[in-house]
């Protein structure tokens, strides 16, 4: 309970006494002066009486006067305990707040790298808070003071007077800031930044109030930015491409190359100068109206294709990729252009040389094909008749002659022949198969398929679509070596036992698709079959699309899809 209460319960129970005494008193002098008016006139049996009803009333009247009292006393106790205790409650909360906020600022003081101190000038000791004894480096245990000649054993020498001597003889009391190195045991050399406020106390003695920030990373991170942006100047000199960096589409940067690239004397030829104007003006008629560069928001914004011109008036392609960046804490844009008039006169001389590559390759496979057609017909014409005139005439000698030994050289001529007659066959079939000129690509394909897979007892079967009759040459010739050459593979890398060829036509492309259930393979790599390559160029010539889905144990499928010229173009 505090000393104003236990005063104030002290004054109320002496006015309760007080009270009680008075009332007493009053009560028993004029109780008593009626008494003694009255025992004249009365016997003394009714005098006896009177002084007892005196008594007893005496009694209750003080026992009703005294609790009244006593009520208003209890109850002045009781408030005056409600209060003490209440507080006392708030004195405790304050106290764990105090203490909860103490905490959080020196959470806030370590985090932020930052500590107090005070100074008075003529002591030898400073006083240092745990923020700034960590940041100089005792020991921040607790709040201390230090003694100052220890202080400035961690002080680095620098240029400038002894800024404890400064604070000594600072009679101006003028606000003190300075940046100073400290030496730590710990982690070597740190920056920090003193700050501090002379007040004067009551007793007219100085005493220095100040803050210490260490400055160690913030200057790290400042040195990092600055050679990051040298880094930075130095690459932007260093790139072929015109870096140009605007604000309210004025450039205000511009690196060596936008000098060269825009025909400038220097570089201050293009400061100022509206980046508009090095746009070509249909160009920039054709853009969206109000065109600027205000119009890059966040991101990277590029332009593959538009017509720039230099300050003498040439025009050359571009190139330009836009964002937003900050300079001198102000939006700007960065711009980088990239004349490409040289990279797309090589990409057209590129084009132009793979068309010219694709039509001199498309004419050689078409001379071939002419050749394997005239060596095929010279094989059955010439050498298969002339095989089949050495037949006839080994017969003829059969008949004729008598001599066992003859008969047998007869017999062995007669049958080389007869061997010789169907490898030519079967030479000029593989050559140019006569089905393919005369009975149409869907013939050819099927005599194909039944001489090869019946040979290795491969079951297969053919499914058509419709329009096929009107495929001509090239086309058809493409198809079928493609399919040939499938099926060839089949043959000798799958093991399959079952093959599917599809063929299906339309008014302007030709698909077909051969499929089997062999082994298959990895097409995760580059494959290095010659037939996959042999496929792949013949369609690429033709103009078409061809893809080869397989993976191990799952088998192979080749689909391609070719283009179909028109009668008349195949035809001239």
């Amino acid at each position: 309970m505090s000393t104003n209460n236990v005063q104030n319960i002290g004054t109320l129970a002496v006015k309760t006494t007080l009270v009680y005494a008075f009332a007493s008193t009053i009560w028993v002098v004029a109780t008593d002066g009626m008494l003694a008016a009255l025992a004249p006139k009365l016997p003394p049996s009714a005098v006896s009486q009177i002084a007892a009803f005196k008594g007893v009333a005496f009694v209750i009247v003080s026992a009703v006067l005294l609790y009244f009292l006593l009520k208003c006393l209890v109850n002045k106790l009781l408030t005056a305990e409600q209060a003490w205790l209440s507080s006392q409650r708030s004195y405790h909360i304050a106290g764990k707040e105090r203490r909860k906020t103490l905490r959080h600022l020196e959470t806030a003081q370590r985090i932020g790298q930052l500590g107090h101190w005070e100074f008075r000038p003529g002591k030898d000791e400073i006083f240092l808070s745990r923020g700034a004894a960590r940041i100089i480096g005792f020991s921040e245990a607790a709040e201390q003071s230090v003694p100052v000649s220890a202080l400035r054993e961690r002080l680095v020498v620098m240029e400038g007077a002894d800024p404890l001597a400064t604070l000594s003889a600072n009679n101006a009391c003028e606000p003190f800031e300075r940046e100073l190195r400290v030496k730590r045991k710990a982690d070597g050399i740190r920056d920090i930044l003193v700050r501090g406020e002379c007040h004067t106390e009551d007793n007219g003695e100085c005493l220095w109030i100040g803050t210490c920030i260490d400055l160690t990373e913030r200057n790290e991170t400042k040195a990092r930015v600055v050679e990051r942006e040298r880094q930075y100047r130095k690459l932007v000199e260093m790139l072929p491409d015109a870096v140009l960096v605007c604000r309210e589409d004025r450039i205000i940067f511009a690196n060596p190359a936008a000098v060269e690239i825009f025909g400038a004397n220097s570089v201050d030829a293009l400061h100022g100068l509206s980046v508009l104007k090095l746009i070509e003006e249909d160009t920039l008629k054709s853009c969206a109206p109000g065109f600027s560069t205000s119009r890059f928001h966040n991101g990277v914004h590029r332009i593959s294709s538009l017509t720039l011109t230099t300050l003498q008036g040439k025009t050359f392609d571009g190139q330009l990729a836009a964002r937003n960046v900050e300079l001198e804490k102000e939006p700007c844009v960065q711009l980088l252009i990239s004349d490409v008039s040289e990279r797309e006169k090589t990409k057209q001389a590129l084009v132009d040389a793979n068309a010219r590559l694709t039509d001199l390759a498309s004419r050689t496979v078409s001379d071939l094909e002419l050749e394997r057609k005239a060596i095929a017909q010279a094989l059955h014409d010439e050498i298969g008749q002339s095989l089949t005139a050495v037949k006839l005439a080994s017969g003829w000698l059969k008949r004729k002659a008598t001599e066992p030994e003859v008969l047998q050289k007869i017999d062995s001529l007669t049958h080389i022949a007869t061997d010789a007659i169907e490898k030519v066959r079967d030479l000029s079939l593989m050559l140019r198969p006569p089905q393919l000129d005369e009975l149409g690509l869907v013939a050819a394909v099927r005599w194909q398929a039944t001489r090869l897979l019946d040979q290795a007892q491969i079951s297969w079967k053919l499914e058509l679509g419709q329009n096929l009759d009107c495929i001509r040459a090239p086309e058809d010739i493409v198809a079928f070596r493609v399919i040939q050459e499938a099926l060839t593979n089949v043959i000798r890398h799958s093991r399959a036992t079952q093959v599917t060829i599809r063929l299906r036509a339309s008014r302007s492309s030709l698909s077909l698709e051969v499929g089997d259930n062999g082994v298959g393979f990895s097409t995760d790599g580059q494959c290095s079959s010659l037939g996959l390559s042999f496929m792949r160029e013949r369609v690429h010539i033709a103009g078409g699309k061809i893809s080869v889905e397989s993976a191990p144990d799952e088998g192979t499928c080749v689909r391609v899809r070719l283009p179909v010229r028109a009668r008349e173009e195949a035809l001239a």
